[in-house]
Parts: structure tokens; sequence; C-alpha cells
């Protein structure tokens, strides 16, 4: 009796585990690439920065696309001929990739839970 009563104990225990939520991160990161010229790693890319804190992923997924549309139209109108292409994948990273005379730029945003840092 006491075995099942254990096993009942950790079932529901984590079953509410499993079903704890926790908090994403939108994060944001540019990578550069020039052409014939063979930066640095330090030099290709910025910090990872965080964009917005919210309660759940769904809602992370969608201030993430939403804050590409937005990089997408001010792009426009400050690098109306640059825009090669951007997407936004379902469950995975978003990016706009921006050219200009001797290179690209990718512009790159992802939801991480909070526990996850992607600057270490």
């Amino acid at each position: 009796m006491k075995k099942v009563l254990l096993v009942i104990i950790l079932c529901l225990l984590m079953r509410s585990i499993a079903n704890a939520e926790c908090a994403w991160v939108l994060w944001k990161i540019h990578r550069f690439y020039i052409d014939n010229v063979n930066l640095p790693e330090s030099a290709r890319h910025t910090e990872w920065s965080r964009v917005v804190v919210v309660t759940n992923y769904k809602e992370c997924r969608m201030n993430q696309l939403s804050t590409l549309r937005a990089e997408v139209a001010l792009s426009k109108v400050f690098h109306p001929d640059s825009i090669d292409s951007w997407e936004g994948l379902e469950g995975g990273p978003s990016n706009i990739t921006l050219h200009f005379k001797g290179g690209y730029e990718v512009i790159e945003f992802q939801c991480f839970p909070d526990t996850i840092d992607p600057r270490k």
C-alpha cells in the first residue's frame, strides 16, 4: 500500500513539474558578413540583446513575429533597396537578411526560456 501511495505522489509531482510555465525571453542579434574580408568572430556580430520578457512561449513567438515585421518595415524606410529576404520560421528563429555593397547583415530573433542566456 505504501508503494502505491508513493507512486501516486511521484506521478502527481511529475505532472505538476511538467505543467509549470517559466518566463520566455525574445532575443535579438545582428550578424555581419563582409565580402573578401576575414573578420574576427567578435567583429562579425553584436551581442545578443533582450527585446522583451513574456510569460509563455506562444506570447514570445507572437512578439518575435511582430518585432520581425516592425524591423522589416523600418528597414524598408531607411534601406529600401537592401532587403533581400525575411522569414518567420514556425518554431524556430526568425530573421531578416539585408544586403549592402560588399556584404550583408542578418538580424535574428529567437525565443529562449528565461533559464537560457545565449550570451554565455
